[in-house]
């Protein structure tokens, strides 16, 4: 993994800050400090803050003089920039006009977004109450401890004083989210650093955390957190993994044409969604990001093609293992009453109990699972980004305490969580500079965003189309063969034929076999979802071209949000699609 850690430094104006370069000379020990933590653990520390007197400010100087990478996010409109803060990386502006900025919203959006992009927050704060509408220290500071960042309280004496995250149990978390929470409340769960010893020591075991966390106990967990901890690329030999899984679909729903291009087909390449074209997309490229996608797309598909293949083998071998002992006992040809279907019928028992073992060992179910959301939210996170729009999973916490102690509440929203703040603010396309609200960027976000939920409806359709089609088809197919059963069982009282134990063993061994696929893989639950989500996006669309269309701030806000409410149907669809195959681990067929 590219390590980069953020660390946001926010604090008062100075109307709040005491007069001398006592403060801002503890904050730059601080960041030197954090420099020299991060080198240990091979990362390169970034500073993030606004453009605002005071604290911003002089945070911009002091990144200047220790030759950190800074970034800068505002929420005004682009303005002229001190010296110091025009060596910035990157600068975005949210773009709300004076009004705008008189109201507490663009505050909010800007720290909601400033703190998604960091790793750690620096406060500047006096220890008082929020003063003003928006109160952006404090509120800051209290954000990050719901998130269960690590906070450095840099009290404007000049003391410095860390968060101690296991002080934040689930009930204080809830205690913190009540409207006007008190500051002590989050000033009692700091702990005070007196010396640069103790500095380095704390700030040390909190870089540590970030970058190189420690394994949990399952053994699942641990060996996926070191998967991801490994720098993540493409495969070298893609593998072609649920090619038997669509060619058996394909000849459940009779879609001939289907089945003869799955047997002849490649591996499927990653797909994003529209493409970003190189002109008219507002924002540049995001490597980072898309190579994750990509990673995390391939290898959910692997493991999901693996773990539908042999569910289809587990289940046809059951069947195939009722006709071999039937096939035995009348002695078919061209076994006779030899041997032969009594090894069939050993071979197949030992394909599904190998195909089990070798599922639950190699985890493809769970991997296809986590893979798979992390594929997802990736791809939600693009879309927004250009809005400065963050999914919800992008602000959960990543730790949590338990008996006393921090521990990684999931690896995959600890490895999505670094990768944004890794990838860093948007650029704007012509230059480092963006600026998010303006109305020719506007119009292109709307389309942009347009063409995504297009994309994602279609598939959700098509998807809702072709699983319906299938369960229509294997419902009645089962229900065909059960039908032959009592046929079959009806001949017997005036045929006495061996063949017919054929028809009354493994017919229904067949359907049952077929109905346990369906089960398995959740085809009409999954066809109802995908045909729920569908409609969901539709009635979106509509409304985002109308907030395209829609000048100013608010039109900018509501195709925002817009953007956002897409990202969370997706992503409550990608999550009850989780739940409902989290439970269908691989188990031997009944």
């Amino acid at each position: 993994m590219n390590n980069v850690l953020t660390v946001l430094v926010a604090g008062h104006r100075p109307d709040r800050l005491p007069a001398g370069e006592h403060l801002f000379s503890v904050l730059e020990n601080l960041l030197t400090l954090l420099r020299g933590v991060a080198s240990g653990q091979h990362a390169t520390l970034r500073v993030l803050t606004g453009v605002a007197e005071g604290t911003d400010e002089e945070t911009a100087i002091i990144a200047e003089r220790l030759e950190l990478p800074l970034h800068l996010l505002a929420p005004g409109q682009p303005e002229p920039l001190a010296s110091s803060q025009q060596r910035a990386e990157r600068v975005v502006w949210l773009g709300a006009s004076d009004e705008n900025l008189r109201s507490e919203e663009s505050i909010a959006i800007r720290d909601e977004v400033a703190l998604s992009f960091a790793d750690i927050l620096v406060a500047v704060w006096d220890g008082e109450s929020p003063q003003g509408l928006s109160g952006g220290t404090v509120r800051l500071a209290f954000q990050a401890a719901l998130m269960m960042k690590p906070v450095v309280w840099l009290k404007t004496d000049g003391s410095v004083h860390m968060l101690d995250r296991t002080r934040l149990i689930a009930p204080y978390l809830h205690k913190l989210r009540c409207p006007h929470p008190e500051p002590q409340w989050l000033q009692d769960c700091f702990t005070p650093l007196p010396d640069e010893a103790a500095q380095q020591q704390s700030l040390t075991e909190a870089v540590h955390m970030l970058v190189d966390p420690p394994a949990p106990s399952s053994k699942d967990e641990a060996r996926r957190l070191d998967g991801y901890r490994a720098e993540s690329g493409q495969r070298n030999d893609p593998i072609r993994a649920g090619h038997f899984h669509e060619a058996m679909m394909a000849l459940v729903r009779s879609d001939f044409a289907r089945l003869r291009k799955q047997l002849k087909a490649k591996v499927p390449e990653p797909y994003f969604g529209p493409e970003q074209a190189e002109e008219g997309h507002p924002i540049a490229p995001t490597p980072l990001i898309d190579a994750r996608f990509r990673h995390y797309d391939v290898e959910a598909n692997v493991s999901a093609g693996r773990h539908r293949d042999s569910t289809w083998l587990m289940y046809g071998a059951s069947a195939m293992a009722v006709f071999a002992a039937v096939a035995g006992v009348i002695g078919l040809w061209p076994g006779g009453h030899g041997v032969f279907w009594l090894v069939a019928e050993l071979v197949l028992i030992a394909m599904i109990v190998g195909s089990v073992v070798l599922s639950k060992n190699k985890s493809w179910h769970f991997d296809w699972v986590c893979y798979r959301f992390i594929a997802e939210q990736l791809r939600y996170a693009k879309m927004c980004l250009p809005l400065l729009g963050v999914p919800r999973p992008f602000m959960e916490p990543a730790w949590r305490v338990k008996n006393g102690s921090l521990h990684l509440a999931s690896a995959e929203l600890w490895l999505m969580q670094r990768t944004l703040i890794t990838e860093g603010l948007p650029v704007g396309a012509n230059g480092k500079t963006y600026a998010a609200s303006t109305e020719e960027i506007k119009a292109r976000l709307a389309q942009y965003v347009h063409d995504v939920i297009e994309s994602q409806k279609k598939y959700h359709h098509d998807k809702h189309e072709e699983l319906h089609a299938a369960h229509k088809r294997m419902h009645w197919l089962s229900m065909g063969l059960f039908g032959a059963t009592a046929l079959a069982v009806l001949a017997h009282f005036a045929i006495h034929a061996n063949w017919l134990l054929i028809c009354t063993a493994f017919f229904p061994a067949l359907a049952a076999a077929i109905h346990g696929v369906s089960t398995k893989l959740e085809i009409t639950r999954l066809a109802d979802q995908h045909d729920a989500t569908g409609h969901e996006l539709d009635t979106l669309v509509d409304a985002i071209n109308d907030a395209g269309r829609q000048p100013g701030w608010d039109g900018w806000i509501r195709l925002r949000h817009l953007a956002l409410e897409a990202a969370r149907i997706m992503s409550d669809e990608n999550g009850q699609w989780q739940q409902l195959i989290r439970h269908q681990e691989t188990e031997l067929p009944a």
